[in-house]
């Protein structure tokens, strides 16, 4: 197969396996919070939301080993340098066994601590059973999962890794609810979906033992390899910083654990969206690791312009759809939930505006990403969770919610910008102004979609498979009139993209 019609198979393989998991993933996402909150109640998933997003900050042990490994991998994959890839994979076994001994370490301490934040509210035991439940996937994947999982993505095989996820996952919602039916405690069903997770690693195993035999953790460890990981850390610890910080803050200040739910209900919405915008980021990451190692300047530029015209408009279309359909979902899924407020409009808004804001930046992550430029980068990472830190504080204990979440949107706002700034200048050495004049030109369209379904095309829907027929209507004519009008904007691009597909990706 020749390298260009390769590239075309594995991006596109890559990319319908993120989507079938996006679309399982987000099956499971609105299914089960659904079914905990109405068995267990909503201080119940609001204790396990908060629990996840502490574990997360402890994931920062980590320390970048992931995506230093999958930045050195690119090229000896690339030249089938055997002996250098069984180097790099060694440090990075080696690594990850460090991370994991650290990271049971601080799950002792977040066991003492956690618990007196939500004193009153959750058994403690119960509190205490969920911690180290929720933490043992973790621990497997650094002392096990980790270094294959490196190895698979750096060589453009997240298919793999991907389809695995799907059957996890689609395990995970049949053990689940039926543990929930035969009226099993939360811990006994969040026990079985950590042990479907070590199944899942298992799974991999098995691939990678017999697809990569040359594979030797034991040779000398190129140690020097990963000495970039540092930088790593830094966006890793911003990134978890700007993520996670919402719910550790509402724990913090003690707001309600049912408030918390509120807040996880909103956002497993807001993580649909993302999620599906996410995979396609982690499918074409590899792609570009590939060509910036040929060093083609002209080809980066190339293949970027056309990611980016394409990411924006299939990202503005489903955030139109978002901001139209929020509301009438919540409406239909809340019902029968009556001990907390789950239907606010303005919350509604600002988690929709919060994910656009942070999603417009994808295009410029996806090549800083592939070509390295974490150390160049570190600073604004860091700057970016600094204002969401002292945003959130101030604002918190006035807004609750709705404060953790502008101090989240201010920090969205630098940080997007500074990185479609910095992609322009250095790694593609182009103008802004064609990146700026896209999200303009998509604002306006968006906007011209929601008000029109406000003040004209009123929607009343009572039922998920009328919500749904109506979401289907919404987003591909959504996505037909922003593409329609991006192409007369910018017909060299849709020109330019026929091209490509036709002649499979060869220049």
């Amino acid at each position: 197969m020749k390298v260009g019609l390769k590239m075309k198979y594995i991006t596109i393989n890559n990319s319908i396996s993120a989507i079938i998991l996006q679309v399982v993933t987000a099956i499971a996402g609105i299914i089960l919070p659904k079914l905990l909150i109405s068995t267990y109640g909503s201080d119940i998933n609001g204790m396990v939301s908060s629990i996840t997003q502490f574990i997360g900050y402890l994931a920062l042990v980590e320390a970048g080993i992931g995506n230093a490994s999958i930045v050195q991998l690119y090229k000896p994959l690339a030249e089938n340098s055997i002996d250098e890839v069984n180097g790099i994979l060694s440090a990075t076994n080696k690594f990850y066994k460090k991370s994991g001994s650290l990271f049971i370490f601080l799950v002792i301490i977040l066991l003492i601590i956690y618990p007196l934040f939500v004193s009153g509210q959750v058994d403690y035991y119960t509190v205490v059973w969920m911690i180290c439940i929720l933490s043992l996937s973790s621990i497997f994947d650094y002392f096990f999962l980790g270094k294959y999982r490196v190895l698979l993505t750096a060589d453009q095989k997240l298919y793999v890794i991907n389809y695995v996820q799907c059957i996890g996952t689609i395990l995970n919602i049949v053990v689940t609810i039926t543990l929930i039916r035969m009226n099993f405690t939360i811990l006994t069903v969040k026990f079985f979906a950590t042990l479907i997770y070590i199944f899942r690693m298992f799974l991999i195993y098995i691939y990678v033992k017999n697809h990569y035999g040359y594979l030797n953790f034991d040779v000398t460890p190129l140690t020097e390899k990963l000495s970039d990981r540092w930088s790593v850390l830094s966006h890793q610890i911003a990134g978890m910083v700007v993520l996670n910080t919402d719910i550790v803050v509402l724990t913090i200040f003690k707001i309600p654990l049912s408030e918390i739910s509120v807040y996880t209900v909103y956002n497993l919405v807001l993580n649909v969206i993302i999620g599906l915008l996410n995979s396609l980021l982690n499918a074409v990451t590899p792609l570009f690791g590939r060509i910036l190692v040929t060093d083609k300047s002209s080809m980066t530029r190339e293949y970027y312009s056309i990611y980016e015209f394409l990411y924006f408009i299939l990202t503005f279309a489903l955030f139109t759809s978002l901001v139209i359909l929020f509301i009438p979902f919540l409406n239909i899924y809340t019902q029968g939930i009556t001990d907390a407020n789950y239907i606010r409009l303005n919350l509604a808004l600002t988690f929709c505006l919060m994910g656009l804001i942070y999603m417009i930046r994808t295009p410029a992550l996806t090549l800083i990403n592939a070509s390295g430029h974490y150390k160049q980068t570190q600073k604004g990472a860091f700057i970016e969770a600094g204002i969401n830190i002292i945003v959130s504080l101030i604002l918190v204990s006035k807004f609750g919610i709705e404060g953790v979440l502008l101090g989240t949107i201010c920090s969205h706002c630098f940080r997007s910008i500074e990185l479609m700034k910095y992609n322009n200048d250095y790694i593609i050495k182009n103008s802004i102004r064609t990146t700026l004049i896209r999200i303009i030109r998509n604002i306006i369209l968006m906007l011209i979609i929601i008000l029109s379904y406000r003040y004209i095309f009123i929607i009343n829907v009572n039922d998920f498979i009328t919500w749904f027929i109506f979401a289907t209507l919404i987003t591909i004519s959504s996505f037909l009139f922003i593409l329609f009008f991006n192409i007369l904007c910018e017909k060299e691009y849709y020109y330019l993209l026929k091209e490509k597909l036709l002649r499979g990706g060869r220049k």
